[in-house]
Parts: C-alpha cells; sequence; structure tokens
C-alpha cells in the first residue's frame, strides 16, 4: 500500500534532449528523442551566433533575424565568442535570451520564434 498522501505516478513522458552546442560562429540545437537511434543533422537547427547592424537603415538583427536582412553591404557584425571563449557577456545573453526565451522548445524545436 502507497504511503498517505502520495499521488499515483502520472504517465511517463516521452524521453527528450534538448542538445545545445555554443559555437563561436553558429549555435546548433535540437531535440533527441529515446526512440531516435540514429538522430542526423538535419534534426538540429543552425543560428548564426551574432548582432549585427546596419549603418544604412539603423536596424539591429539579433541572431536568426539575420536570415530577414535584405542588404548585407553595410552590416557591422558583433561577434560574443573570440577563440573559443565568451568575450562579451550582455550580446551572448541577448542572442540566447532571442533565440531560447522567445522561442519554444515543444514536441518540435521552434527556435527564433516570434509571437505574433
Amino acid at each position: 500500500m502507497p504511503p498517505k498522501g502520495s499521488r499515483k505516478s502520472a504517465a511517463a513522458a516521452p524521453n527528450k534532449t534538448l542538445v545545445l552546442d555554443n559555437g563561436a560562429y553558429t549555435i546548433k540545437a535540437g531535440i533527441v528523442s529515446g526512440a531516435s537511434a540514429d538522430p542526423t543533422y538535419d534534426d538540429c537547427r543552425v543560428i548564426p551566433n551574432c548582432i549585427a547592424r546596419s549603418t544604412r537603415d539603423k536596424c539591429t538583427y539579433v541572431a536568426s533575424e539575420l536570415d530577414g536582412c535584405k542588404d548585407f553591404g553595410e552590416l557591422a557584425f558583433r561577434r560574443p565568442v573570440e577563440k573559443g571563449f565568451i568575450v562579451n557577456w550582455e550580446a551572448e545573453k541577448a542572442i540566447w535570451e532571442h533565440e531560447f526565451m522567445g522561442g519554444m522548445v515543444g514536441d518540435g524545436l521552434r527556435v527564433g520564434a516570434r509571437e505574433a
């Protein structure tokens, strides 16, 4: 007999693991399920690890927003990692917050998604 006040165990949650590689040039992130014996590179999302500012129109692009940039002519890039070490924690924090706190990790990995 279970101890008084204990609850029945809930159904076991699916076994999923978030795999994250915070590289200097790109961040690689993906969800691997326990059933997937052989994950592939296509299972992950590759995100630029930078903040870019346009000198023409003064727009700032954080990480995956860089995909929406139309003119790369006069962009000034700020990379938070140099030679394998994080040298600008404020920029790295801004990238992480934009990609992982603004996104949603659920059944699939939706990184960098914005709420409409």
